[in-house]
């Protein structure tokens, strides 16, 4: 594969990795409303539970904020070993 090509397939990456930040940025706040909602009717069991929800999401979305982050340094890395521009 040529070095423009690998570039491309990262930056296309990139691209789905953000895509898929903001889905759970979405995920956090819609959770984040059922949290707030206080309503007798679900018990413990669903503040317990939508907790969990919050806090896997959550931990997704620093993992995959980290990802990004490296991905973003290889990029680059790759941008100096081989002369190219982001394209």
């Amino acid at each position: 594969m040529k070095q423009t090509e690998q570039l491309e397939a990262i930056n296309d990456m990139l691209r789905e990795l953000e895509d898929v930040k903001e889905c759970h940025v979405s995920l956090l706040e819609k959770v984040s409303q059922i949290e707030n909602v206080q309503t007798t009717s679900t018990g413990n069991f669903l503040q317990k539970e939508i907790h969990n929800v919050h806090e896997q999401a959550s931990d997704n979305f620093l993992l995959l904020t980290r990802l990004i982050k490296e991905l973003q340094s290889h990029r680059n890395t790759f941008l100096r070993k081989y002369n190219l521009e982001v394209i």
